[in-house]
């Protein structure tokens, strides 16, 4: 070799070892980005499985939560019923012998 191709060899090397690092650069960047791209899909198809489970929990809430709802386990399992407008407080009745049984129980034991 002449002593004036030794530049243009290490120059041509540098040049070489240049476009495989920009070329490795590149190439992982790429994978880097796929692989991101990946993640952030399946990401999404989390979030969207999570709003859809809220949508339904709410939904559920508010059907059970709805007035008809409510009346009918009120009326079926606790065997309430609904007062009616002529009726305002119920009625209660009391023997008027047991008022008076308890009147005199009360005024001896305070005497």
């Amino acid at each position: 070799m002449k002593k004036g191709n030794k530049p243009a060899i290490i120059l041509f090397f540098a040049f070489i070892l240049s476009i495989a690092a920009i070329a490795f650069l590149i190439v992982s960047t790429t994978v880097r980005y796929k692989a991101l791209t990946k993640e952030k899909d399946h990401l999404e198809k989390m979030i969207n499985n999570e709003n859809t489970l809220r949508d339904k929990l709410l939904a559920d809430f508010q059907m059970i939560s709805s007035e008809e709802e409510i009346m009918k386990i009120a009326n079926k399992e606790l065997g309430m019923v609904k007062r009616t407008a002529g009726d305002p407080l119920g009625r209660i009745t009391i023997d008027s012998k047991r008022i008076e049984e308890i009147n005199l129980h009360l005024k001896a034991k305070y005497d």
